[in-house]
């Protein structure tokens, strides 16, 4: 009885570990090849992805840039990079 509920458990295990490997494989082969075609399915189509991301990331950086200012935090940002850095000298902090 001991010996077939291992086996039974082994089996378990075994089957649980192909359903795992055969996600993945679902996820390489569907999901994968559309995400690097985005920028092909987007509004404003570009000539390549790295148009896109650009454009993408540009989008965000504007976004939180706005969001700064509104919270009284004037942001320095660098040119030729996506980071934003908020000067927080005239935030006032009440303890």
């Amino acid at each position: 009885m001991k010996d077939s509920l291992g086996s039974l458990r082994s089996l378990v295990s075994v089957v649980s570990l192909l359903v795992l490997v055969l996600v993945l494989v679902l996820v390489l082969v569907l999901v994968l090849p559309w995400h690097g075609d985005g920028y092909r399915f987007s509004p404003h189509p570009h000539h390549s992805y790295y148009d896109w991301l650009k454009e993408h990331y540009q989008r965000k950086r504007d976004a939180l840039v706005t969001a700064l200012r509104e919270a009284g935090v004037e942001p320095i940002i660098p040119q030729g990079t996506f980071f934003v850095i908020g000067d927080t000298s005239a935030v006032c902090v009440r303890v």
